[in-house]
């Protein structure tokens, strides 16, 4: 039990809360400090050009998975694509 506590989105989530209405205060996601937090896709300098991997961000850069991202964190997730 606490009165206040820092936590990740996905504690909060795993307990049932929901980051965009319970949180107390909410990092901009536009603020250059928060973009250390941005999740990347990467790959060796040799492999830039490798099809199989721009497939995958190709896929994984879409309108559903930023649907999925809503529906699976109560919005807590924002697409940085």
């Amino acid at each position: 039990d606490v009165v206040a506590a820092a936590i990740n989105d996905n504690f909060a989530l795993d307990s049932g809360l929901s980051p965009k209405e319970d949180a107390i205060y909410l990092e901009d996601p536009e603020d250059p400090d928060a973009k250390i937090y941005v999740n990347v896709i990467a790959a060796r300098a040799e492999d830039k050009d490798n099809e199989a991997y721009k497939e995958l961000v190709k896929y994984y850069q879409t309108d559903e998975t930023k649907r999925d991202y809503d529906k699976y964190t109560n919005g807590a997730w924002i697409a940085s694509w």
